[in-house]
């Protein structure tokens, strides 16, 4: 029984994953085009931490530890 439900539900559940990996993508075409090379440091939804920071905060650290 538990398979015919999944079976049942995959039509919904490929749309909606469908939908949302097409946003990505548009999302990214648009960063790629308005930064360049740069696109994946300007995605706010992802919470890495850049070279650029980590030297910041190395430097920062640094300065008040002589």
């Amino acid at each position: 029984m538990k398979v015919i439900i999944r079976i049942l539900a995959s039509p919904f559940v490929y749309g909606v994953q469908f939908v949302w990996l097409n946003y990505v993508c548009f999302k990214n075409t648009f960063l790629f085009i308005r930064y360049g090379g740069e696109w994946t440091t300007y995605d706010t939804d992802r919470t890495k931490p850049t070279i650029a920071r980590i030297y910041d905060e190395l430097k920062k650290q640094n300065e008040t530890n002589p």
